[in-house]
């Protein structure tokens, strides 16, 4: 799948639990609890510190009562810790939020208070992809938390996109061989941005889009990131409101207590998911073919009224 515009990652990359093989638990059905469930990872390693960042869509322009308009939160800690929280979504009446502890987590709707939980018998590197790509694109391994690093390496390796493309490696894989034979496409420039801030700015082509990636050269934190396509203009802006490194708080981690909670096994799910996307696919073939009868009719009624 090729990244594009409106494929931006604003919501947790559950496939890190997805992808891991997982055994049915006893119960072998889910069921529903009121308390927050024990993660099986009490035993993982605890990082020291944890990333806390809040982006926000500035381009193109949201309906007010989309959650998308307004920010989104997110906490990161080693590659077993995530929690991403969205803003109140005004119109559908929902707020999201994701958690994981690998290879557990959570999807909750804060305003109801309900949610699934998730147990996947093998723990898998949680990451959060800035945008969805596919395994040979050079956008593989651009994650919220990295980005600074992600940059520096593509200019450290000089490393060329389009040629990483074509070859089908991803950027990490180009990044750890010692193949230096790679033009440098990505340009690396100091300036003032439109607010007078001393930025970096990395400007990254890829066949028909660019990236754009701003960093504040005194703080070293990232501003924003941008994608244009070159062929539409269309271009997916987000701006960076906080992004700080603090303690490890084991809290950012829970799930608020008094849930309603429904608890899978990883196969469960999946096979959850497969019937629930089955069904949407035989409910909009339906709509399908009733729009086609709507307009049929209506052709043919036009034709018998001698209106072309």
């Amino acid at each position: 799948m090729r990244t594009t515009l409106v494929s931006v990652l604003l919501a947790v990359c559950a496939a890190a639990a997805t992808r891991t093989d997982a055994a049915p638990n006893a119960a072998g059905a889910p069921k529903a609890t009121t308390a927050a469930v024990k993660s099986s990872s009490a035993s993982a390693k605890v990082p020291a510190t944890m990333k806390h960042i809040v982006v926000k869509v500035v381009e193109p322009k949201m309906s007010p009562d989309s959650a998308l308009s307004q920010p989104t939160e997110f906490w990161l800690a080693g590659t077993t810790y995530l929690h991403k929280k969205e803003a109140l979504d005004k119109k559908r009446n929902k707020q999201k939020e994701a958690i994981v502890v690998s290879p557990d987590y959570w999807q909750i709707d804060l305003v109801s208070k309900t949610g699934t939980h998730v147990h996947e018998k093998k723990a898998k590197p949680v990451e959060l992809p800035i945008f969805r790509t596919s395994s040979g694109s050079a956008l593989v391994g651009l994650n919220f938390g990295n980005e600074i690093a992600f940059f520096e390496a593509l200019r450290a390796k000089k490393v060329d996109p389009k040629t990483v493309a074509t070859k089908g490696k991803s950027a990490e894989a180009v990044l750890t061989s010692n193949d230096q034979s790679a033009p440098k496409a990505m340009q690396v420039t100091t300036k003032k941005n439109a607010d007078g801030v001393e930025i970096t700015e990395y400007r990254l082509p890829l066949d028909t889009r660019l990236i754009v990636f701003e960093v504040d050269q005194k703080t070293h934190t990232p501003l924003s990131i941008r994608i244009r396509s070159e062929k539409s203009g269309k271009t997916m802006k987000m701006q960076y409101l906080t992004y700080e490194t603090v303690p490890f708080n084991p809290a950012a981690f829970k799930p608020e207590p008094n849930l309603k909670v429904e608890n899978f096994d990883g196969d469960t799910w999946r096979k959850k998911q497969d019937q629930t996307r089955q069904e949407l696919a035989e409910i909009e073939s339906k709509a399908a073919n009733y729009r086609k009868q709507l307009l049929e009719k209506f052709i043919a009624e036009r034709k018998n009224q001698g209106i072309k």
